[in-house]
């Protein structure tokens, strides 16, 4: 009984599959959403991480010591949860793209290629590369963390 059902789950996933329009746009759609939430997690987390510096800053200066080791300890643990965050973030997104690309077949290719609708590019990738540049020097000097 339960076969005839995987068999008709099946043909549908194949007929499914053989509208490469309607599954090409839609994974344009996942790529560019991801890119644009890519960029605004970004802004998001650096103004976070200022907020949070900021706050480390006026407690240890209420404290006298802001010109102290422990200072540099706290900006390290800050600035490393935030790089690992960005880590985890861009990786995350980038296996959505991944698994997108690998779902296409060559048919979705070939329509592609006669459609003239490739992939979309991530129109924010230099900006951000600059404002995680940070996050990603302190992930290769301190290292991921405990």
């Amino acid at each position: 009984m339960a076969e005839p059902l995987a068999t008709g789950a099946s043909a549908a996933k194949f007929i499914a599959g053989l509208r490469p329009g309607y599954t090409t746009k839609r994974h344009n759609r996942i790529v560019e959403r991801e890119y644009e939430d890519r960029y605004r997690w970004v802004h998001d987390q650096i103004q976070r991480e200022a907020k949070d510096l900021n706050a480390m800053e006026e407690e240890l200066s209420q404290q006298n010591l802001t010109f102290s080791g422990h200072r540099g300890k706290r900006e390290i643990e800050i600035r490393r949860a935030y790089a690992q965050q960005w880590r985890d973030r861009k990786s995350e997104g980038a296996r959505k793209i991944e698994d997108a690309r690998d779902a296409e077949t060559p048919l979705h290719a070939a329509w592609r290629r006669i459609v003239g609708r490739s992939w979309p590019e991530d129109e924010h990738a230099d900006e951000i590369a600059h404002l995680t540049r940070g996050w990603v020097d302190v992930l290769a000097r301190y290292g991921p963390g405990e």
